[in-house]
């Protein structure tokens, strides 16, 4: 994707949005896509990637953790009175 940009710093010409492929998420055997509409945020007259990765070690290793721009796309409810 960054060559795809031609991403040299943090923004880019929002231009390329249209061309960026759908990232596809795979949980329990669904696949949830993620469209440059949820994953691209305009800064100004730019725009910049809005998911990011993080490496955690130990118990937490094979832990993902979707952000905002997930959950954008999928709306979520948090149901604690029946959990």
């Amino acid at each position: 994707m960054k060559e795809m940009l031609n991403l040299t710093e943090h923004t880019f010409s929002c231009k390329g949005k249209s061309k960026l492929p759908s990232i596809v998420f795979n949980i329990n055997g669904n696949p949830l896509p993620l469209t440059p509409d949820f994953y691209i945020k305009k800064v100004g007259e730019k725009c910049k990637i809005a998911i990011g990765a993080t490496k955690l070690t130990g118990p937490m290793k094979n832990t993902v953790i979707l952000g905002d721009a997930f959950l954008r796309a999928y709306y979520v409810h948090f149901d604690y009175a029946n959990a």
